[in-house]
């Protein structure tokens, strides 16, 4: 071992404790979906250990089970049942013509990235589960409804008829807040004790449930739910997801059956309490210990909870949530205005009234870009950090934390002070939505294990917090954890496709109606089973850090690591449109190293031509354009077409393809 390797890794073993390298079996049931689990390492090993090229064999993951649970009356129905992918859910709707004009006026006064909290009344919410042919029903009046989503928001009405869109649905909204509602709008309870009730009700321990619609076009329509059973199976929190049908009707007559949807537990605070209740995941208390610990807001049962996105508004940052100093600069953190006008990026979910300025969140945000691996361990749970981002890249999620600086919550624990990172909105997972967005035209299956490129940005990541951490540059704690986390998924029952078809039979059993399929029918679109066959061929097993035990390939990612050490390498590309010429392999593009390729056309034969790049037969595969409203931007997802202009006849040019910046530019040789 290197001696700076070893230092390094000295150094974060007493930072961060003792690890554990034995294999626990998981007394968590996943069928339940209740548990955590998937503890890794959990007891002291040597450093060598640790960095042993079969180290990952150890590495505990809860084994893929779901079971059927026959329940003998309504009384006895659970949480975890009503998340049985054996038990069949639907989900009627009634809701007068004047609520329902409400929420389209909503939509048009606030458009898609403004997310009003109003809630508009439906007079009644029916939900059924049937389980093993007897249905068990339960009857809400006058819940709260409104439209969910940032930016797939859409009009409620299409030509006269009821479009599909996000529901959220609140049991136990009281529409008595006069922060969010107009005087006309508040509701005056008969007694305090009736306003009370209302606040407690709720639906096996759900204040409410939020639901999608298969925007993404997944075939399976189960890849998000696989992808939150995979999380917690290896012990990071995650929202509980299952399938149902949901139907809508109004006071003048009007059905629409919206289709099957995905049903989630609601991603607020109280998901952690649920969690910490229920199961046992990577360094967190149960909620008992939680609750009455002392890190955090004095009096309070909950640490700071954060929804992280762009923001909105005066708290918008067209970044994202990337944990730099900028992206956390005066109201880019704080508490969203009831109206949707200002969402900030760092939206605060619990302890909204404390008077703090949201300190622990703006100090931990400055050590985390100190770049001193020390410091931001004493902010953050590295092994928690490591763990979660080894899920999220097998996952393949364009749209998450290290791809897009989106999707994801940040918790304070309150026994320690410590953040971690819980993901959400993981719909894109395992090659879905490739049909409507595909940033880096391989459905995520290409990207490298320590690539430091934003694949849904297609440029370098912007966040230090990775780049410091489990992808840097020297051998240290969280980034041996998180290599031998990602091997282990891919070595466990989860990466099969035998266990992904038990989940989906048993969803398809009870929605046969519907047009669930293993064979993608989207264009862009790949099948679970491609997906984890093309990933899988980006983790080594043998694959050791620098210096590691046991032999194997090594990888050292050296101190000035560039963007074009983890961009894959294309073959095949070649300039189209030359002489309006648009599928030729005349004028292929030539990797030159460090990110950059080059075209070169001699004896240049008109004054200007328009181009862009494909595999010089068609567009299916490769087809590269100029990134909108830009004049020298590379889109490797279709866009429009590069102008060269000016050149003179006879003259040599070459086309520069940058990857490092994503710039496209045109000089004149000779």
């Amino acid at each position: 071992m290197k001696k700076r390797s070893l230092l390094v890794l000295s150094l974060a073993f007493l930072l961060v404790g003792c690890i554990n390298i034995k294999r626990n079996p998981s007394s968590n049931n996943i069928s339940n979906q209740s548990g955590g689990g998937g503890n890794s390492f959990t007891s002291s090993v040597s450093e060598e250990d640790l960095l042993a090229k079969d180290a990952y064999k150890d590495v505990a993951i809860d084994e893929f089970k779901i079971e059927k649970r026959t329940i003998a009356s309504q009384l006895d129905v659970t949480f975890d049942d009503f998340f049985n992918p054996y038990n069949k859910v639907s989900i009627k709707i009634d809701i007068s013509d004047s609520e329902l004009q409400l929420l389209q006026n909503d939509f048009e006064e606030g458009g898609p990235q403004q997310k009003t909290d109003k809630y508009r009344h439906a007079q009644k919410v029916t939900i059924s589960l049937t389980n093993e042919g007897n249905t068990f029903v339960w009857e809400f009046d006058d819940v709260g409804i409104r439209q969910k989503g940032n930016m797939s928001r859409d009009n409620i009405f299409v030509d006269g008829e009821i479009n599909v869109f996000h529901v959220k649905l609140s049991f136990d909204e009281t529409w008595d807040d006069a922060n969010v509602y107009s005087s006309s709008e508040l509701t005056t309870w008969a007694s305090e004790a009736d306003r009370l009730a209302r606040k407690d009700r709720n639906f096996l321990g759900l204040s409410g449930l939020d639901t999608k619609f298969n925007a993404c076009d997944d075939e399976t329509y189960i890849k998000e739910i696989y992808s939150s059973m995979l999380y917690r199976a290896n012990g990071i929190i995650s929202q509980h997801v299952t399938l149902g049908e949901i139907t809508m009707t109004t006071t003048s007559g009007k059905t629409k059956n919206m289709g099957l949807f995905r049903i989630f537990e609601p991603a607020t605070k109280s998901l952690i309490k649920r969690s910490l209740k229920n199961g046992s995941f990577i360094n967190m208390a149960p909620w008992a210990e939680e609750k009455i610990a002392t890190n955090g807001v004095a009096n309070s049962s909950y640490g700071d909870l954060y929804k992280c996105s762009y923001g909105y508004g005066s708290g918008g940052y067209g970044e994202g949530a990337d944990l730099t100093y900028e992206s956390s600069k005066g109201s880019r953190i704080g508490v969203n205005s009831p109206d949707g006008t200002y969402v900030p990026v760092y939206n605060r979910k619990t302890n909204k009234n404390a008077n703090d300025d949201s300190e622990r969140l703006r100090t931990c945000i400055t050590n985390i870009n100190s770049s001193d691996y020390t410091k931001i361990d004493s902010y953050v749970d590295l092994r928690y950090l490591a763990v979660e981002e080894a899920v999220s890249y097998m996952l393949g999620n364009p749209d998450d934390l290290r791809n897009n600086n989106n999707n994801y919550m940040i918790y304070f624990r309150r026994t320690d002070g410590k953040m971690i990172i819980i993901p959400i909105d993981y719909d894109r997972c395992f090659g879905a939505g490739g049909s409507n967005w595909n940033p880096d035209g391989n459905n995520m299956t290409k990207a490298e294990v320590f690539s430091l490129v934003a694949q849904g940005k297609q440029r370098q990541t912007s966040v230090k917090l990775f780049k410091d951490t489990f992808l840097s540059s020297t051998t240290n704690y969280a980034k041996a954890v998180y290599l031998n986390q990602v091997k282990a998924i891919k070595a466990s029952s989860w990466w099969n496709l035998s266990t992904f078809e038990s989940l989906y039979n048993a969803f398809k059993n009870n929605y046969s109606s519907y047009s669930l399929s293993l064979t993608p029918y989207a264009s862009g679109n790949i099948s679970f089973e491609e997906y984890i066959t093309e990933k899988g061929k980006m983790v080594n097993l043998d694959l050791v850090l620098d210096g590691g035990a046991n032999g194997g390939p090594s990888t050292s990612l050296t101190s000035n690591t560039s963007l074009s050490t983890s961009l894959p390498i294309y073959d095949n590309v070649y300039l189209s449109g030359y002489k309006n010429n648009w599928t030729t392999k005349d004028y292929p593009l030539v990797y030159q190293g460090e990110g950059i390729y080059k075209c070169i056309i001699e004896n240049v034969e008109c004054e200007s031509f328009s181009f862009k790049f494909n595999n010089g037969t068609n567009w299916d595969e490769i087809n590269w354009g100029l990134k909108d409203g830009t004049t020298d931007e590379l889109s490797l997802n279709s866009g429009g077409n590069f102008q060269a202009t000016g050149l003179t006849i006879g003259s040599t040019i070459e086309i520069v393809v940058n990857m490092n910046t994503m710039k496209v530019s045109i000089n004149t040789i000779s």
